[in-house]
């Protein structure tokens, strides 16, 4: 199943790697703000769905061999200083970003 759905979602993660919000992360001139803004939409759209995923399937990330990645962000984001959430302003330039890409 692991292979089915990595093979299935392949051109949506490369068009998703080719995003211009996640390019600026490999930039050189990623800054410290730009970096916890990128977590912290990331984290609004794991732990949910991650939460909901739990709830029906206690054991699916057990059984597929794959972290949970709300706790790692989280702690990334404790890590830079970040305590609470991005200022909605910013937040929602960045999430019409997201929304825009074509996935």
């Amino acid at each position: 199943m692991h292979h089915f759905l990595k093979t299935q979602t392949r051109a949506a993660h490369t068009n998703l790697d080719r995003h211009p919000l996640l390019l600026q992360l490999m930039s050189q001139c990623v800054s410290v703000i730009d970096y916890q803004c990128v977590l912290q939409i990331f984290l609004s759209w794991y732990e949910p769905l991650e939460k909901n995923l739990l709830q029906q399937h206690p054991n699916i990330f057990d059984e597929f061999g794959v972290k949970l990645k709300t706790p790692l962000l989280k702690a990334d984001l404790a890590e830079l200083g970040q305590h609470q959430s991005i200022p909605a302003a910013l937040d929602s330039a960045y999430r019409l970003s997201l929304n825009n890409a074509q996935l």
